[in-house]
């Protein structure tokens, strides 16, 4: 199949934004850099460093789980709250009480 030059320029861009993106994405919450440090080092500036996360945020590509700091046997001796389900909790404070 054959493509014209303007799919392929598009491809290309949306790879290297893509790119960018997941760039931002590791240096902010994988290594822990600030964002002005990010943009300095890219040679971005901070608010286009901000939108790329904001955007990474919006294409699903970060996701942040936070472990519960207690022993397993622990964890469930609190009755759930009305409406919890497996992975979706209300909030409630499951086995630290």
């Amino acid at each position: 199949m054959f493509r014209r030059l303007g799919d392929e320029m598009t491809e290309n861009s949306d790879f290297e934004a893509t790119r960018q993106i997941y760039t931002v994405l590791v240096m902010h919450f994988l290594e822990g850099h600030k964002q002005s440090d990010i943009a300095e080092a890219l040679n971005l500036s901070t608010s286009k460093v901000n939108r790329l996360i904001a955007q990474g945020r919006k294409q699903g590509m970060v996701r942040i789980e936070i472990e519960i700091p207690v022993p397993a046997a622990r964890r469930n001796r609190t009755p759930a709250g009305p409406g919890c389900r497996p992975r979706q909790c209300c909030g409630h404070a499951h086995g630290l009480g």
